[in-house]
């Protein structure tokens, strides 16, 4: 009963995917003709129609990163119709992703050293960044222990046996809801770019982190050339166990049509070698018997191109791991910061924010060891590598 669950269950989350890739596919098609109808140069159309005001308090660092749809979405600067799209996007996962696998069986983290590509200007002009520093960012995250946060969050997703230390420090995450999750970096907003206009334009929704539909299909998947060198063993091994070593094959025309160069397994000239040389062994009557790599059908092709994960099927086809998950409705549960024998042994402190913060902290701090994680082979249960640690232990470790 329990496998005929399980399988039901799979049934239903493909259904899901199938559903969810439809109806994105036409919301990214008229994301490209958006994108197209802006044309080239676009450094020439600076502004854009339909930007934010605030865009021209500051014409110089938003023509910087104007360019792009990544570079205007980093800097909360996209038009009216880019970010209705990408709304639009949002609405659609949450439609179809299982949010309680999501937020309760995931392990999410925020990494406190991340540096993200675009930044605030050098100059601020007329831009107001009163109070928005770093140090204001960390204190803040107090209150988080507390009150669950308005603002998005990216943060990375991962299962025990995927476990793994990513910074020098950061926090633990608990998230009412997962905005979008990724395979891989969603090509966001970046929130240190968020001047008091964009703060007060957000004010009660809090700032948002819209995925890129630039960022969620990839043109040629890993999982493709993986399977393409696979195929190229097999051969290199079936024709060396033919009598001629495959010597027939190789002056043949079939080889000199071979498809090297698209990687694709799948393409008709590289199944019509397969082909052939199975025959050849076949007639042989070949002791090798490695069964040829099988080419990939189109639905499992658009499926792996697809870097959404909706669900416990995704995230387990990800290998338990999620780049980047975006989370609202968030509270930090516990605080951590890398600590192993070669910290110990240079007499290092843990990251000086800490030393701040610890007056305040509420909830769990925990130590993460780095070796101890390499050497698990825990796929269940507690994480590896991860240590609970007092406030008066971590307060000694600063003397």
């Amino acid at each position: 009963m329990k496998l005929i669950m399980e399988n039901w269950k799979r049934f239903l989350d493909e259904a899901e995917d199938e559903g969810f890739l439809d109806a994105l596919d036409v919301i990214l098609k008229r994301w490209e003709e958006l994108q197209a109808s802006y044309g080239e140069f676009l450094h020439q159309k600076f502004p854009l129609e339909g930007v934010p005001e605030y865009v021209s308090d500051a014409p110089d660092y938003y023509e910087k990163w104007s360019a792009h749809p990544a570079g205007r979405r980093a800097t909360y600067s996209q038009t009216k119709q880019e970010t209705g799209l990408e709304n639009e996007i949002m609405g659609l996962f949450h439609e179809y992703s299982d949010q309680d696998f999501l937020t309760n069986d995931v392990i999410w983290i925020h990494n406190l050293n991340y540096r993200a590509h675009a930044q605030q200007p050098w100059s601020a002009g007329a831009l107001d960044y009163k109070g928005l520093t770093r140090d204001n960012w960390e204190t803040g995250l107090l209150e988080a222990q507390r009150t669950p946060q308005k603002h998005v969050l990216s943060c990375h997703g991962m299962d025990v046996q995927r476990f793994r230390l990513v910074s020098s420090w950061g926090f633990f995450v608990k998230p009412e809801r997962v905005v979008y999750a990724g395979k891989s970096d969603l090509k966001t907003q970046t929130i240190r770019t968020a001047h008091r206009a964009v703060r007060d334009k957000y004010k009660e929704t809090g700032l948002p982190k819209t995925p890129g539909p630039e960022a969620l299909k990839v043109k040629n998947p890993s999982e493709e050339g993986r399977r393409f060198i696979e195929w190229r063993r097999w051969l290199r091994l079936a024709m060396k166990s033919l009598p001629d070593k495959g010597e027939q094959i190789r002056s043949s025309p079939i080889w000199q049509n071979i498809s090297v160069s698209k990687r694709d397994v799948g393409s008709p000239e590289n199944i019509e070698l397969t082909n052939a040389i199975i025959d050849a062994l076949i007639q042989h009557n070949s002791s090798f018997k490695d069964p040829a790599p099988q080419p990939f059908s189109e639905k499992q092709i658009r499926s792996m191109r697809d870097q959404t994960i909706l669900n416990e099927k995704d995230f387990k086809d990800a290998r338990g791991w999620i780049e980047e998950g975006l989370l609202s409705g968030w509270k930090v549960a516990g605080w951590w910061f890398a600590w192993d024998r070669t910290h110990l042994a240079m007499g290092s402190e843990p990251h000086p924010s800490l030393r701040k913060l610890i007056d305040g902290i509420e909830v769990p701090i925990y130590t993460i060891d780095q070796f101890e994680i390499m050497t698990s082979k825990a796929t269940s249960g507690s994480l590896p590598g991860v240590q609970e640690i007092s406030k008066e232990e971590l307060k000694r470790l600063f003397t």
